[in-house]
């Protein structure tokens, strides 16, 4: 009988599975040895018949289901492959195995996506908290300029009782000599009301700056601090309100934009943290694909897909609201969700299926 060019094929590759073994843990037992070693000398011999290719085949079928998952091309994919420099453009060329490589640009993504969720975790915290801050200081603004105005038009009658016909109440100096002891104790009390506007004003303003400090895509607002003189004239107390307003209008730019980015970050974070769960499963996967030597060609193909599975599941189900017995955060549940991917789809097959039953 004629070797087959498979069968020799097999029989070189028996010798590579057989070295394998030896040098695992696992143990070899004589019924897979024996006829492959018969067979090696049935080549030998030129003495090949149907009855060594028969019990070669059953003993080449026990020996790749004893080291299963390991494979030949598993074995190949071990090797030393792929060459990189050490410091990326710079420095000696290092030779690794695939599995290896794989595992370092899964390293380099996770890091990325770490730093990224914090930095973006940090804007979105910042931003809020400085945009509480902002709302409380524009009540606060409101009540003072309304509790302002109604003290410029108590002195204003006041003032008109002294002030000539042909001129202009508002224009009197406050410090007039002709101005009532009463009237004096309502504009001091106008004064400090001005000081405590003034003070709203300037931190509404640092808050925004600070808005814009750490979001790169707000504009600081235009604002006059001033130089928080006494009131002079009533005329100017209405200038000051009108100033107020202005900062107030520019001010809630900023809180439309701390509303769109606490959206944006709503919306991605469960999508990012589902990522980072799907990476960390992956890396922990191909740890132990090196360690059983079990990585094959297409592991990176399925580990890519699978980070795309872990973000898309971390959408659905962070995104989706769930209330879990265990007070999950949507982040939390995100990346659970990211990690363990087969659960998740598991359940929405479940679902599909009863939808298609119906």
């Amino acid at each position: 009988m004629k070797l087959q060019t498979s069968e020799e094929k097999a029989l070189d590759d028996a010798s590579l599975l057989i070295k394998y073994a030896a040098e695992s843990p696992k143990t070899l037992p004589e019924k897979i040895t024996t006829p492959i070693a018969d067979a090696w000398k049935a080549r030998e011999d030129n003495a090949w018949t149907p009855d060594v290719s028969s019990k070669f085949w059953i003993a080449y079928s026990s020996l790749c289901d004893l080291l299963r998952p390991v494979s030949l091309e598993t074995i190949s994919v071990s090797k030393p492959s792929i060459k990189y420099r050490r410091l990326v453009f710079f420095g000696n060329f290092l030779q690794v195995t695939p599995a290896e490589w794989t595992a370092r640009l899964y390293r380099i993504l996770l890091i990325f996506l770490l730093a990224f969720a914090i930095i973006l975790g940090f804007i979105a915290s910042t931003s809020s908290k400085l945009s509480d801050d902002i709302k409380e200081l524009i009540t606060r603004g409101n009540t003072t300029v309304l509790e302002v105005a109604s003290q410029i038009a108590a002195i204003k009658s006041e003032l008109d009782k002294i002030t000539p016909p042909v001129d202009n109440s508002l224009q009197l100096s406050l410090d007039d000599a002709r101005i009532g002891a009463d009237t004096k104790i309502r504009i001091t009390a106008l004064r400090e009301k001005l000081q405590d506007m003034y003070y709203v004003a300037d931190v509404m303003h640092e808050r925004v700056n600070g808005i814009v400090s750490v979001t790169p895509f707000a504009a600081p607002i235009q604002y006059d601090t001033g130089n928080l003189s006494r009131l002079p004239k009533l005329e100017d107390g209405y200038s000051n309100i009108q100033d107020y307003y202005q900062v107030r209008r520019a001010v809630s730019t900023s809180q439309q934009l701390v509303f769109i980015l606490n959206n944006l970050y709503n919306a991605l974070v469960p999508m990012l943290f589902g990522a980072i769960g799907a990476c960390t499963y992956v890396l922990r996967l191909i740890s132990d694909q090196i360690r059983e030597t079990s990585f094959s060609a297409t592991s990176p193909v399925r580990h890519s897909v699978r980070v795309l599975l872990g973000a898309l599941s971390g959408f659905a189900v962070g995104l989706g609201g769930i209330v879990t017995s265990a007070g999950l955060s949507a982040a939390a549940l995100a990346f659970v969700s990211g990690y363990a991917v087969e659960p998740v789809f598991a359940t929405m097959d479940g679902i599909a299926e009863k939808f298609r039953r119906t």
